[in-house]
């Protein structure tokens, strides 16, 4: 008994120092690659790029360790940068804000919609208040929704992608009212919006709402990257009470087909 024992301590021990090796491994492995990120060969970048990218979450750590340390350039920064925003559920803080995108799908056919959940969390210490705009919130209106195409592990900001189109005339109110959301410190607040595959003049076309105001047009099957890009320009001299800045959110992977769901 004592001899099945030891021999069952031994094979657990080894079991234990195993899975020690390998996570150093792992880790060692992983910040390689993050080096690589710095490399002056561009294949070197791309390949770090797709392999942390697929290795998923538990990257996060040492990329936000590259990029707090300061020591690597402005290629290096929107490598992880764009890491950062397609493994974190919220984008980068900016002045005490973090915007984040969740879809409940990610493949999309004809006819078919999605609905985006959109999180502001205020990560301050103190309380934050978003102006929004007139007599509409954008973030469920879809007006501060972005869209890239292509591969996911290249470094695009949402900043620079493409913003909804107008399709539809929308009836104002008479009276504008402006709408503001305040959010208490270390809180978030959640908005939904949601968007159709649709075809517009014999082209795939993404409604966005209920309404149908807002669209990007002129889609095509394939792969693209979906985020929210949030901005407010305003002097904070002049409106104290606003939050200003320019913050982006996460990116979420969105397939288009062009056909129908099949039954």
């Amino acid at each position: 008994m004592r001899r099945i024992l030891l021999v069952c301590m031994a094979w657990w021990c080894g079991l234990a120092f195993g899975a020690e090796q390998s996570e150093s491994a792992q880790g060692a492995n992983t910040a390689v690659l993050v080096q690589q990120l710095d490399s002056e060969d561009f294949d070197t970048r791309e390949a770090a790029s797709k392999k942390l990218l697929q290795a998923g979450k538990t990257v996060l750590p040492a990329l936000k360790s590259g990029l707090a340390s300061g020591k690597h350039g402005p290629e290096f920064e929107r490598r992880v940068q764009r890491l950062l925003a397609l493994l974190d559920d919220l984008g980068v803080e900016v002045n005490g804000l973090r915007i984040g995108l969740a879809g409940d799908k990610q493949v999309l056919a004809l006819g078919e919609s999605i609905t985006l959940t959109i999180t502001v969390s205020n990560t301050s210490d103190k309380e934050q208040t978003l102006f929004l705009g007139m007599n509409y919130n954008p973030f469920e209106k879809g007006t501060h929704l972005r869209l890239s195409s292509g591969d996911l592990s290249g470094g695009v900001d949402p900043r620079s992608c493409r913003e909804p189109e107008c399709i539809a005339e929308i009836l104002w109110k008479p009276t504008r009212v402006a709408m503001n959301a305040t959010i208490p410190s270390k809180t978030s607040v959640k908005f939904t919006s949601s968007m159709t595959l649709e075809k517009l003049s014999d082209a795939l076309c993404l409604k966005i709402g209920k309404s149908g105001h807002l669209a990007f047009t002129r889609m095509e099957a394939g792969r693209y990257a979906l985020g929210v890009c949030y901005t407010h320009a305003g002097d904070p001299a002049a409106e104290p009470r606003f939050w200003t800045g320019s913050a982006v959110s996460n990116l979420v992977s969105l397939e288009i087909k062009a056909d129908a769901k099949t039954p």
